[in-house]
Parts: C-alpha cells; sequence; structure tokens
C-alpha cells in the first residue's frame, strides 16, 4: 500500500511540473559529404572525425575524408554488414565492431587486432552493440545481453555476466554509462535496466516508472549523476540518483503563444547525447532535435525550416555525437552531419527578419534610441528594439509598417532623431514619428535620381546623400542646400559610396572612375567646388577597371581607401603621400568588402572570408570564421557599424554578428600537424609501398624508395579543430628546394623526378599567415639509385677503371713494340692503296693508246691483205695480238682491283658456251701452228646454251690457254675438253698441257694473288692470273681444280652449274645473240660492208654533223682523221663544252668519251637529254672502262650504243652510219604521215602554239630596231619571265639568243635568195649598226656575209640552204 501511495504521489507531482520552452535558431553547419543513415561519429585520437559508412570508414580531417574501406579494416569482411560501431578508449586506441560479429582494435600505431573468435555462441558470432571505455578497461554489450571487458593489463577480452534471460531468451544491450569505477548502468531493448557492480559481479536491476511506454530504451548520465532515460516511445525521464526520484519532461510543441491551446506530439526517441556544456540532446524520428538544459530544465526545439540555410537538416536525428573541443554533430536519416560548433558568448547575431530568418544586410545603424536597424537586400527594413521585440518594414506589410523600398544600401541620423534611408531604385526616405516619407534627389539639371548609394552625416549636422549622377546635401531642417554633378565642379566619374570628415573639418569624397576629391566649400555654399587627389600612376591609369568599395577615416587622421582590385591604401593628408598594402602577404587572397578602424594601428576588415583583425603597423593579421562562433564567413560591401559602446556589427549574407573587438582574440593553437596523404606514381601509397605504411602514414618517419619512384606527392593538415581548419602551411624537401614554399589550398607538395639521394621533407603550419606556431612535422625520404649508380655499380666502376689502366700501362709497355710493326703495315697499306690506285690509272690510261694502235693497225692489216703483202701483214698482225694481250693485261688489272674494293659482281646471261669456246680457241690457233704444238679441241656436238658472265669466263679461258701454251714446249699438247653433266646439271671444262708441270710444294699457293713459282718467275708472268681466275670462278658458284706432275704437265677443271637458279635476279642481264659474233666475223662483215659504207658516205655528200667530245688529243685527231671525209665535226674536250656545242650548233649524233674533266660524259648525257632541244640527239659512249656496271649506267644516261677501247673503227663507222640513217627515215615516215593525216584532227601541242605565237610577234617587229622583248608579255598574255623559261625549254636557246638567231637567218635569206646588200639586209632585220650585224653573222654562221653570199653562188642554192638547214 505504500508502495502504490508513494508512486502515485510521483505522478501528480510530474504532472504538475510546468516546463519552460523555447523554440530558437541556431548556426547548423552541414557537412559536404553525404552518408548513411545508420552511420556513428566518433573522434579519433589524432583529432581526425571517423565515420562509418556502409562501405568502408572515413577520416574527416577538415578539409578532406580520407576512406578506408572496410576489407582493410576486418579480417572477415561481407557486404552484408550495414550497422558498425565506432568508439575510441582511453588508451587512443580505436575499436569498431560489425553486424556480423567483428571487432577490431586499431592502436595509434595502425598495428589490427582481431577479437572475432573469442565473440562465438554455439558457433555463431555474437554482435557487440554498446563500447564503453573505463581508464585501462574497456567494456562491451552484445545483442544476447552478455558483457565482455576488455583489460590493458594481459590484454584479454573475457566475458563476465549476461543480463537476466526473459522467457528464455536474451536481449540487447543499448547503453553503458560509468557512475564511477566500480559500478556502472545498463539499458536494454527489453524495457530493461540494470546496475551493474564490478567488484560484487552483481546484476540490480532499476524499478521504472509504470507509465513508461516502450521498450528501447537509451540512457544518459549528467555531471550531477542523474541518470536520463528515453524510450522509443517518447518518454523522457531523469532519475535523481541521491532521492531516487523520477521526473518526466514532455516533449510538446506549442502552436501558439498560449498554453492552454497547446498540443502534445508524442514521437520516437532515436538519439540521446549529454554533452560537455551541460545539456541533454534528443533527436527524435519526424519532431526535430530537443535540447534540455539540466540546470534550468529549459526545453528548446530545433526543427528543419526551408527558407533559413543554418537550421536542422531533417527532423530525424538518428545520432548525436561530440568532441573534445565541444563541437556537436548530429547525423539525420538522410546521412547529413550537422556539425553545431561550440558557441562564443562573446559574439552576437541578428537576424535579418522579423521571423529570424535569416537575411543579406547590406546596411546596419544604431539609432539615438539604442534601436538596431537592418537594412536588407531584397526584404526591406528590420527594426530590433532594446527589449529585442522586431519590427520589420516591407512592401509586404500593412499599415505603418509598410514601405515600399525592398533594398536599403545606407542608413544615417540626424539631430532631431530622424532616420534617413538610401535606397536602390527607391530614392532617398525620412522616417520620422513612425511614418516615411521621401525626398527628392535631383542633379544640377532637376531631374531626380532613384538610385541612392550612400549617406554621411557632417560635423554640421548635414546629410550628405550619394546617387548615380551627383552629391546632394541637405540642412539639419532636412532642406536641400546644394547639388553637386559629378561631372562638374571639379568632379569626375560615376557613383560614390565613401564620404568623410577629417578633425580638422576636411570633408574628402571617392568617386568610382574618378578618384579622390577633397570639398573646398566656400561662402556661398552652391558655389563650392572639389579639388582631385591623383593616386600613384599605376592606379590613376587603370581607375576605369577599379572600384573604390570604400572610404574611412584613420585615428592618425589619415585615409583609408579599399578599392577592388588593389586592395588597401592609405593616404597621409599632410604628406599628400598614397601608400598600398595591396602585396602584403596576410592580405593578398583577402578580397576586403568593409573596413573599421579600432585603435592607432589595428583595423577590421570584413570579406568574402571571415573576419579578419588586421595591425597594419607589423603586418600581423587574425582571422575568425564560422567555426570561431561567426554565423557565416561571407559579408557584404560597407555593411559594417560601430556603435558608442564599442560593438563592431558586420552584415553579411546570413545576417549580422556584434562583438567587442577587445572580447574578441585568437586561442591559441594547440593543433597537430600531420602528413595525412602519400602517392607514389599518382597512385596512393599503400598500393605500392604497403609494407612502410604498417604504422600508419601519420606515424611514418622514413621512407624508402625506389629510383623508379622518384614521383611523389605528399599532403598535409593541422588538427585541433575539426569546425576550424583554417590553417596557412608552408613547405620544403630539404636536399632539393633552397626555399620554403607556401602551399596552395589543396596543401599538396608534388615532385616530380628527384634524383637518388637522401632528403627530409618538412611541412609548417600556422593560426596566422606567416606565424609557424604549429609543431612541424618531417619525413626523411631515401631514394635509391639505379643500378647503375649504385654502390656496388661504382665499386665495379672502379675495378674497371682500374683494369682499364692496368691495360693502358700494359699497352704502353707493348706500344714500343708494335709501333715499328704498325708502321711497316701501314706502309704496306699505303703501298697496297698506290697499287690499286696505279691498276685502276694505268688500266684506264692504257686502253686509248691501245684503241690509238689498233685502229691503224686494222686499217694497215686491210690494206696489205688488200694489196697482198704478206710478209707486212704477218708483221702487222703480231703488233696487233700483242696490242689485245697489253689490252687485256690491263683489263686484268682492273679486275683485280674491283676483287679487292669488293665490287666484283658477276652479270651473267644466257650464252651458247660452245660458240663462245670456239671463239676464244680461234685467237690461239696461230699461236699453235708458229710453236707445232697439238691444239686438240673437244666439244659436245650441239649448241650449249647456259648462264655465265660473257667477259668474266672469257678472261679465265684467255688466261688458262694463255698459261697452257706459255709452258707447253714446241711440239707438245694443249688439249681442252668440254664435259655435260646432266643429272647434275653441270659443264666441265678442262684444259691441259704437256708441259714441266707446277712443282707439288707450289700447288696449294698458286691461287693467291701475285704469288709466283720459280717456273712462272722465269718466264715473267705477274701472278695475278691464276688468283683472279678462281676468284671469278666462285662468283659463278663454281670450282676450279688442278693436277700437275713432272711427267704428265698440268690439268685444270672448271665446273660451272647449268643452273640459272644459282644467279640472283639482280646478277642477270639481257644479252642480245648478235653480241655472240667473234672479233673476226665483225671484221669480216665490216670489210665486207666497206664499198657500201663509203659509196652512201659519198652520196651523203657530208650532210650529217657529228660532234665528238673527248679529253685525249690523240684520239681526237684519230676520230677527226677517220670521220672527217664524211661528216661535218664539232670537238668538245670536255662534257661541259660538249653541252654549249650541242646547244649551238644542234649535231645529229655524239661520240663521247666516260672519263673526262670538269664534267664526265655520263652527266653530260643526263644534262642533254633533259633539254628539249637536245633530247633527240643520239648518243654513242666510248670508254676504257671494262665494266658492265658502267655500260649500264651509262645506257641508263640516254646513250644508245656503247664501244669499249680499243675499239674497230670499221664497227664504229657503220654504228654511225645505220644510227643516222635510221633517223633519217623516221624523219621521213614522220613527214610523210604528218601530210597523209586529216588536217582537221591535227591539234596542235601548247609549246607547238606558244612557238608559233611567239615567232609570229617576232616578225611583225623584226625590222624595228626599237622592239623590246619585254613587250612581248602584253601580246602574249604571259609575264615576260615565263616567255623566256618556255622559250628555252622548247628551243634550247635564250630568249635574246632566238630573237637573234631569227633576224640573221632572215638576212641571210635576203642577201643569198633576193640580192639584197649587207647593209640592207642588216637594216631589215632590226640592226642599226652594219659592222655588229657583221660580227653577230660570222658567230651564228662561221663566216662574214659576203663569203656566206660567195659561197651560195658556187652551188646549187637548195642544196646549200639545206646543208646550213635552212629547210
Amino acid at each position: 500500500m505504500k508502495f502504490f501511495l508513494k508512486i502515485l504521489f510521483s505522478f501528480i507531482f510530474l504532472s504538475m511540473v510546468k516546463l519552460g520552452y523555447s523554440q530558437e535558431p541556431l548556426n547548423f553547419k552541414k557537412l559536404d559529404k553525404v552518408f548513411h543513415g545508420n552511420s556513428k561519429i566518433e573522434e579519433g585520437d589524432l583529432g581526425y572525425l571517423w565515420i562509418t559508412s556502409n562501405k568502408g570508414v572515413y577520416k574527416f580531417n577538415g578539409y578532406e575524408y580520407i576512406f578506408n574501406p572496410y576489407d582493410s579494416i576486418f579480417t572477415n569482411f561481407k557486404k552484408s554488414d550495414q550497422e558498425f560501431l565506432v568508439k575510441k578508449d582511453h588508451r587512443k586506441s580505436m575499436w569498431l565492431s560489425s553486424l556480423n560479429g567483428e571487432l577490431i582494435k586499431i592502436d595509434t600505431l595502425n598495428r589490427k587486432k582481431s577479437f572475432s573468435n573469442v565473440l562465438t555462441h554455439n558457433k555463431r558470432k555474437i554482435q557487440i552493440t554498446a563500447i564503453v571505455p573505463n581508464k585501462n578497461q574497456v567494456w562491451f554489450g552484445s545483442e544476447e545481453g552478455s558483457l565482455y571487458k576488455y583489460n590493458y593489463n594481459n590484454l584479454k577480452l573475457d566475458s563476465i555476466t549476461s543480463l537476466p534471460l526473459i522467457k528464455k531468451m536474451g536481449f540487447k544491450i543499448t547503453n553503458i554509462k560509468f557512475i564511477n569505477d566500480n559500478n556502472f548502468w545498463v539499458s536494454t531493448n527489453n524495457k530493461k535496466i540494470y546496475k551493474y557492480s564490478i567488484n560484487e559481479n552483481k546484476l540490480e536491476e532499476l524499478e521504472l516508472p509504470s507509465n513508461l511506454n516502450g521498450s528501447y530504451l537509451r540512457i544518459a548520465l549528467d555531471s550531477n549523476k542523474d541518470l536520463w532515460i528515453s524510450s522509443d516511445n517518447g518518454n523522457i525521464y531523469k532519475y535523481k540518483t541521491k532521492g531516487k526520484k523520477y521526473r518526466e519532461f514532455l516533449l510538446k510543441f506549442n502552436s501558439t503563444s498560449n498554453e492552454n491551446s497547446s498540443s502534445v506530439n508524442f514521437n520516437m526517441i532515436i538519439s540521446l547525447l549529454y554533452d560537455i556544456n551541460g545539456f541533454i540532446w534528443i533527436g527524435t524520428d519526424g519532431d526535430g532535435l530537443y535540447k534540455i538544459d539540466v540546470e534550468t530544465d529549459e526545453l528548446t526545439l530545433y526543427k528543419n525550416n526551408k527558407n533559413n540555410r543554418f537550421s536542422i537538416s531533417n527532423n530525424s536525428i538518428t545520432n548525436i555525437s561530440q568532441d573534445r573541443n565541444g563541437n556537436l554533430y548530429f547525423l539525420d536519416k538522410t546521412g547529413v552531419i550537422n556539425m553545431l560548433a561550440k558557441s562564443n558568448d562573446y559574439i552576437k547575431y541578428y537576424h535579418g527578419l522579423e521571423d529570424n530568418t535569416p537575411m543579406s544586410v547590406l546596411s546596419i545603424f544604431k539609432s539615438s534610441d539604442s534601436s538596431i536597424w537592418l537594412g536588407t537586400d531584397g526584404e526591406g527594413l528590420n527594426r530590433i528594439l532594446p527589449n529585442k521585440e522586431k519590427t520589420h518594414y516591407s512592401i509586404n506589410e500593412k499599415g505603418k509598417k509598410f514601405f515600399t523600398a525592398r533594398y536599403i544600401q545606407s542608413i544615417e541620423e540626424n539631430p532631431k532623431g530622424q532616420l534617413w534611408l538610401a535606397t536602390y531604385l527607391n530614392g532617398l526616405w525620412v522616417f520620422k514619428d513612425g511614418n516615411f516619407s521621401k525626398v527628392g534627389t535631383p542633379d544640377e539639371s532637376g531631374k531626380n535620381n532613384e538610385e541612392v548609394r550612400f549617406l554621411f552625416k557632417d560635423s554640421k549636422n548635414r546629410i550628405w546623400s550619394t546617387s548615380a549622377t551627383s552629391f546632394n546635401i541637405f540642412s539639419a531642417e532636412n532642406k536641400l542646400l546644394a547639388t553637386f554633378d559629378y561631372n562638374a565642379n571639379g568632379l569626375r566619374g560615376e557613383y560614390s559610396h565613401g564620404i568623410v570628415e577629417n578633425k580638422d573639418g576636411d570633408i574628402f569624397v571617392i568617386v568610382n572612375n574618378g578618384g579622390l576629391f577633397q570639398f573646398n566649400e566656400v561662402e556661398i555654399f552652391k558655389d563650392s567646388y572639389f579639388k582631385h587627389i591623383p593616386f600613384n600612376k599605376t592606379i590613376q591609369e587603370n581607375l576605369k577597371k577599379i572600384n573604390i568599395r570604400s572610404l574611412i577615416l584613420g585615428a592618425d587622421n589619415s585615409l583609408w581607401l579599399t578599392l577592388y582590385p588593389g586592395g588597401l591604401f592609405n593616404y597621409n593628408i599632410k604628406e599628400n603621400t598614397f601608400k598600398s598594402y595591396e602585396n602584403k602577404e596576410n592580405l593578398k587572397d583577402l578580397v576586403i568588402v568593409s573596413t573599421i578602424i579600432e585603435g592607432d594601428n589595428k583595423l577590421w576588415l570584413g570579406s568574402t572570408a571571415g573576419v579578419h583583425k588586421y595591425n597594419f603597423k607589423d603586418d600581423i593579421i587574425e582571422s575568425f570564421f564560422q567555426s570561431d562562433g561567426l554565423h557565416g564567413d561571407t559579408y557584404n560591401k560597407r555593411s559594417i557599424f560601430k556603435d558608442n559602446n564599442g560593438y563592431v556589427y558586420f552584415g553579411g549574407n546570413h545576417g549580422v554578428n556584434a562583438f567587442l573587438p577587445e572580447k574578441l582574440n585568437k586561442k591559441i593553437s594547440d593543433a597537430k600537424l600531420y602528413i595525412n596523404y602519400l602517392e607514389i606514381l599518382n597512385k596512393p601509397a599503400n598500393e605500392i609501398i604497403n609494407d612502410q605504411l604498417k604504422n600508419g602514414l601519420e606515424n611514418l618517419e622514413n621512407l624508402s624508395l625506389t629510383a623508379n619512384q622518384s614521383s611523389f606527392s605528399f599532403q598535409f593538415s593541422a588538427i585541433e579543430n575539426i569546425a576550424n581548419p583554417n590553417y596557412y602551411y608552408t613547405y620544403m624537401l630539404e636536399g632539393f628546394d633552397k626555399n620554403w614554399i607556401l602551399s596552395k589550398k589543396d596543401r599538396i607538395a608534388t615532385y616530380t623526378n628527384i634524383p637518388s639521394g637522401k632528403y627530409t621533407f618538412k611541412v609548417k603550419a600556422g593560426s596566422t599567415k606567416g606565424v609557424w606556431d604549429i609543431k612541424s612535422s618531417k619525413i626523411d625520404i631515401k631514394i635509391k639509385p639505379y643500378w647503375w649508380n649504385s654502390t656496388l655499380a661504382y665499386f665495379i666502376y672502379t675495378l674497371i677503371l682500374l683494369i682499364i689502366v692496368y691495360s693502358i700501362f700494359v699497352w704502353f709497355r707493348l706500344k714500343e713494340k708494335l709501333i715499328k710493326e704498325t708502321l711497316h703495315n701501314n706502309q704496306e697499306k699505303e703501298i697496297y692503296a698506290v697499287k690499286m690506285n696505279f691498276f685502276a690509272k694505268m688500266s684506264h690510261e692504257i686502253q686509248t693508246p691501245l684503241t690509238l694502235i689498233l685502229g691503224p693497225i686494222a686499217d694497215m692489216l686491210q690494206r696489205a691483205d688488200s694489196n697482198g703483202n704478206t710478209l707486212l701483214k704477218q708483221r702487222l698482225q703480231i703488233i696487233s695480238n700483242n696490242a689485245n694481250r697489253l689490252s687485256r693485261i690491263a683489263t686484268e688489272l682492273m679486275t683485280v682491283r674491283n676483287k679487292e674494293l669488293g665490287r666484283l659482281r658477276v652479270y651473267a646471261s644466257q650464252n651458247d658456251l660452245i660458240a663462245h669456246l670456239k671463239k676464244i680457241s680461234v685467237s690461239f690457233s696461230e699461236q699453235a701452228r708458229f710453236k707445232n704444238i697439238d691444239f686438240i679441241q673437244d666439244y659436245p656436238n650441239k649448241k650449249i646454251f647456259t648462264w655465265y658472265d660473257l667477259d668474266k669466263i672469257e678472261h679465265v679461258l684467255y688466261n688458262l690457254l694463255s698459261n697452257a701454251f706459255k709452258f707447253t714446249p714446241p711440239e707438245g699438247t694443249v688439249k681442252i675438253v668440254v664435259e655435260e653433266n646432266q643429272k647434275k646439271k653441270t659443264i666441265k671444262i678442262s684444259i691441259s698441257d704437256s708441259g714441266p708441270g707446277i712443282p707439288e710444294k707450289d700447288l696449294k699457293d698458286i691461287f693467291k694473288l701475285f704469288y709466283q713459282s720459280d717456273l712462272g718467275k722465269s718466264r715473267k708472268g705477274t701472278g695475278i692470273g691464276l688468283a683472279l681466275t678462281k676468284e671469278l670462278i666462285n662468283i659463278h658458284h663454281g670450282k676450279i681444280k688442278v693436277k700437275s706432275s713432272s711427267k704428265e704437265g698440268t690439268k685444270f677443271s672448271i665446273s660451272l652449274s647449268m643452273d640459272e637458279n644459282v644467279f640472283t635476279p639482280e646478277e642477270k642481264v639481257s644479252v642480245d645473240e648478235n653480241s655472240l659474233f667473234t672479233e673476226s666475223s665483225d671484221k669480216d662483215f665490216y670489210l665486207l660492208n666497206k664499198d657500201l659504207i663509203n659509196k652512201k658516205i659519198k652520196e651523203s655528200d657530208k650532210k650529217f654533223t657529228l660532234l665528238i667530245v673527248e679529253d685525249n688529243v690523240e684520239m681526237q685527231i684519230f676520230l677527226k682523221d677517220i670521220l672527217t671525209e664524211s661528216y661535218n665535226l664539232f670537238i668538245a674536250e670536255n662534257g661541259k663544252q660538249g653541252i654549249e656545242l650541242a646547244e649551238k650548233n644542234k649535231p645529229d649524233l655524239i661520240i663521247s668519251d666516260i672519263m673526262m674533266p670538269v664534267m664526265d660524259g655520263v652527266e653530260m648525257s643526263n644534262i642533254l637529254k633533259k633539254k628539249k632541244s637536245t633530247s633527240h640527239i643520239p648518243i654513242i659512249f666510248l670508254t676504257a672502262k671494262n665494266s658492265t656496271s658502267i655500260k649500264i649506267e651509262g645506257l641508263e644516261s640516254g646513250a644508245i650504243e656503247f664501244l669499249r677501247k680499243p675499239f674497230n673503227f670499221y664497227e664504229l663507222t657503220l654504228k654511225i652510219h645505220n644510227i643516222l640513217e635510221s633517223q633519217e627515215k623516221l624523219i621521213s615516215r614522220f613527214k610523210l604521215d604528218s601530210i597523209s593525216s586529216q588536217e582537221k584532227n591535227h591539234v596542235p601541242s601548247k609549246d607547238g602554239q606558244f612557238l608559233e605565237s611567239l615567232v609570229k610577234e617576232l616578225d611583225k617587229n623584226i625590222e624595228n630596231p626599237d622592239f623590246k622583248l619585254d613587250e612581248l608579255a602584253g601580246s602574249l598574255n604571259m609575264s615576260y619571265s615565263v616567255i623566256y623559261r618556255k622559250c628555252i625549254d622548247i628551243t634550247g636557246k635564250t630568249l635574246v639568243e632566238f630573237v637573234r638567231s631569227r633576224r640573221l637567218k632572215k638576212a641571210a635569206l635576203l642577201i643569198v635568195e633576193s640580192g639584197y646588200n649587207v647593209s640592207e639586209a642588216s637594216y631589215m632585220v632590226g640592226y642599226k649598226d652594219s659592222r655588229y650585224f657583221t660580227k653577230c653573222f660570222k658567230e651564228e654562221f662561221g663566216k662574214t656575209p659576203k663569203a656566206f653570199k660567195m659561197e651560195s653562188q658556187n652551188t646549187d642554192l637548195q642544196d646549200f640552204l639545206k646543208k646550213n638547214k635552212f629547210t
């Protein structure tokens, strides 16, 4: 009965309790990252904020969120885990638990230890639901009601006890709160609370109020050790442990100020916290956030307001936590974290509007009745009375609260207590006796301006207003005294935002685009004027780009101006000087919007990034932000005011903050600086050097990198108060950087391609720019060199160097021994080079004289034969044979040289080998007959066609046969045998003699160059033949063997392949079968056709012209002797002269040597073939070079025939005759085709049209001596340069030469056909001077006009004109 009465009395008492209640806003700041509605928040040892998510833990340092995935924390993480707990113990270790029974301890060195194996029951993992540290222990509550304890003394996790089962079922432990070291409270999700005694290991259930609804209980313990209990049904109770009494707090919402009309809403409570400031915070599911003052029991509600960005983000608060700085964190069900920084009692806050909605404030004023007036940006005027009542004047209000202006830019008060209001686009207003009246602001022309920017009251109580066009000054009685337009009275510019009066009564104004002006007042006030005070040159020249934002008076009677861009300027009135502060390091990054003076050397600055106290004397700045208790960091231009009590007001887009400057001071920083992120090669460091980061990056002291890891980045941050991350940083890499580097906003230091070596990365931080008052942090870095730059490598290099030095030493010792051999070898090389060069020169030089010998000899042989002089013929034949032998020796020398230079190659063609052998054998028949040697030739009875180099095999056979006949005595035998092996596709040629044989000791060396046996030396050999023979057989992919004995003589066997595939396509050339004629048959052919040639030449009567290009005078004479009777000849000594004569005389054929000074024959041929005027002339090459490559090169240059020296002159004359006759027939055929073709089908070429037009135009002016060639440009419609170039391309002559030739030919015709004399003819073709005409005529035709005329009279005229190419 007593217990019942006791309970009844308690409830009656509770029902009579009246709670103080209010609903007020706070400045909640939202973190910029959204998490999970079930996330948990805990401050770590280093100051990071640990925030759990469904994928990992984020560590927030005030700037960034550093992510740590769960799979790097838990050993058996499962994606199904969605609920996690995180808690810091007194040893600064972090504990994390998961829904699936994972429990991990992470110590300060980032070492992890799992206790999941302990937390098992019947092989099922147990979930930890509560973690509470207590001194050297950590206590855990589980989902099944078990209590566990971790003891740092033995480093073990033990199960201590379990809560009583209800219906054989355990229940979840929701909270653990320690009363003292021996006792703590335990709450559950089954409407039970227990008190546990550690020493007694005893559980005692707490008796709860009977009207406590709900089962999920949460508890909090305040500083009085009273227990606060919440239920999921909205109940809040305070259990006073001393009296063991309960007190209920009803969470109610007053819809009106009348209590009787209040309505009570009960909501689910889902979070509960007691903070260090003495407040209980209660998070509900949909009804907002409640705060209860433990001392006064005052209840405050915070709800989301869509119009107030500083309100709580959501009305459902799932988690509440607090850091060591007193900052509170409220997590809503959407995952948004609301941070409530610890309040600053010295800072006052005023909202922009009556309903406490933050509004952007443009102007602030405290009137004489102590009312605070706030001019808003779009919402009219707000008044705050001394009793904190608020009145709002706007276009939306009625009655006396109605005010049409929306934007209040400036406020001022006159001595009568009347308030002046400057508005944007609504003009100037005066508020008096509760009413608004409008005041006109006309310019000097009388036109009113509605845009009023600024107001100022001077020492004579006059009100100055600035508009878009002028200054208006009003008396104390509100009468307009004067108007001064901006572009008159000494003013210039537009808009003014500042007026001040100094202690001497001088008034100064600022005007945008104009600058600073001083007002000079005269007796008649309207006649007053302004004097311009120029800025420095740079500012003055850029005034149009600069906005002068404000003007204030300094304590020393100087002026402070705020420019944008440009920063702060101070104007010393006495000295008339400006001082700029724009380059001060502490002000560089600030955008200053408002200024006010404090004391002698301080300025308070409003900016777009906080409020700053600047000591301009010592260049020291203190910055204050939202984290320091301000309600925002962005402030408005000129929205600043200082009242008579010393309070400074700053207006921004959040409302107004006010404070006493002497009370607002920056607390000494206790921040710790950490390097908290490292990238190597643009990848997180834990992906590359995870083994070095086992203790955490913050604990890293030494960093070891390989040579290819020399690009890295550090990120760092100072952590003290997460709510205030505004620090300054500087860093350097010692050993690389020479100076400290100021960090940018991202706080990242990046280095690339750092050389190997030892470095120290250092970073410093400070709460004030330039003052590094936070302990620095550093990491020693060692970058290993590449292997080739390592210590071992340098040891190897040293060893190699020593070896080199030793080798050099040994080399110098051997030098004396080697120098003689080297000199000897060099001499041999020089002799060898000289010898090879001698071979080449001699081979070439010998061939030309041989040609001059063989040519006349051939002619003499023919004549001796025709005259029947047998003795003469025999002797001449001996001369001819030896000359031919000498030619072969020269060719042999050339071949040896080519072999030694690596230029010897094969030019294979398909030939009849048997016919070739017979031809060669004929040359030795006379020798066999003379020495009475039996010359046996054994050939197959068929033609054998195979691939080989005709010249080279001929050389081999000549050499072997020559040796055979040389060493065979008279009456001996020389035998040549040819055998074909069709199976092996080879052909074997054997040449044997009955000579003395080759000694056996010499057989192995006979194929060496210049080697001669004793027998060979006695026979005056050269030692070249056999060596060259073997080399020529080798390049034919064949073999040569020798057998010799003194009894049987010597036998050489040559084996050649008959397979054409042994030669590459490059080694094969096509040869006309006609080339297989023998020299004798060629000779016979020429002799047979000699009469025909002479006959035809006689008939032709020298109608053709030949050009001989030859540098050898004797060869010139020889060719001239044999050709002059049949042809007109021109002779040139080199290719250059040959081109000039060919262009001038247009020969019918050119005979040229190849090797000549100045320009060789091949180059000359290439040039002539490119010119249209000479491209048709056939060219025959004569050369002593015995090389197929030279022949191909000559033919490619445009030559049509190629004769090697020595040549048969009959062959030359016949080829000349055939070429010229073929050309003449071709021309005749062309003319016949042209005549027979229809005229209408004839379409002249562009070149023909051009030439026809040119000739036509020249013929028109041929008699005009003053005709100038550049006049052709107009008549032919093309530039002179084009005409000149086309003339050269088509005719081969310059335009001047062509015109002169045309005139001279015309004159020649006039002389020989028309009978004009020389002077008449010269005048008729445009020559004024007959002497000059005669000179030109002789150069053109080779004779004077008189001689030319006489010659024409002595011959048939048509033949004469044809001979001189007039037809």
